[in-house]
């Protein structure tokens, strides 16, 4: 566990990417992520475990953050709030650590929430993000999406493949660089999509069996 905790560190001081403005469900107020400057872009923030993460949804406190940082953190929980419930993952067959990290938005990526999983020794990241626009998860797919938010995708370089798990019947999967990490994406329904990326370097096919193990739960704030 103490490397998922390096990993999960990690994760949180990597500066998310910033920069453009976005509009989030029909009701939310447009604002804009700029780069540049002191302090840095908002920061994913880490929690000890999820019922702090539903504590802070709740009733946050902001006092311990930049200024600057508030009117992000701010639309993150009210989307999550407008949502009514957060998406919880967990794996029948892997360890999950405790720890939650949720994602402001940032240029290139959506809010969202991350949990992290050793299975079999190896490491994996689950984040759930909320989607801009409503999806229609029957006819659409991940790059419908993408396209939708003008985010350009190199399809040539992913393959689809296919699970076990009613949820996440398909998804497409990228390898980063020569040998790299395996990562997939794909819709969980019309208003999230799941990123799944292995940390440490496995097999198509472990990968496939850890993703067949996810459930989701939407839990009620």
């Amino acid at each position: 566990m103490k490397k998922i905790m390096v990993l999960i560190l990690l994760s949180v001081l990597l500066l998310s990417a910033c920069g453009q403005t976005v509009d989030n469900h029909s009701d939310a107020t447009q604002h804009d992520i700029t780069c540049g400057g002191f302090p840095p872009p908002p920061q994913p923030i880490h929690f000890d475990s999820l019922e702090d993460t539903i504590s802070f949804i709740k009733s946050p406190d902001m006092s311990i953050y930049y200024e600057e940082y508030h009117e992000a953190y701010q639309y993150m929980i009210e989307v999550f709030r407008e949502d009514g419930y957060v998406t919880i993952v967990a794996n029948t067959e892997a360890n999950r650590d405790s720890a939650v990290i949720l994602y402001p938005e940032a240029k290139y990526e959506d809010l969202g929430i991350c949990f992290w999983f050793e299975y079999n020794e190896n490491m994996y990241q689950v984040l759930v993000y909320n989607t801009y626009y409503t999806m229609d998860k029957q006819n659409d797919d991940i790059f419908d999406y993408y396209r939708a938010r003008g985010w350009g995708q190199n399809t040539q370089k992913t393959i689809e493949i296919f699970t076990n798990n009613e949820m996440l019947p398909s998804l497409f999967l990228t390898i980063e660089g020569e040998g790299g990490a395996i990562r997939a994406k794909a819709l969980l329904n019309d208003l999230h999509y799941v990123v799944v990326r292995a940390i440490d370097k496995v097999s198509k096919t472990e990968f496939v069996r850890f993703i067949e193990g996810l459930e989701f739960e939407e839990r009620e704030l």
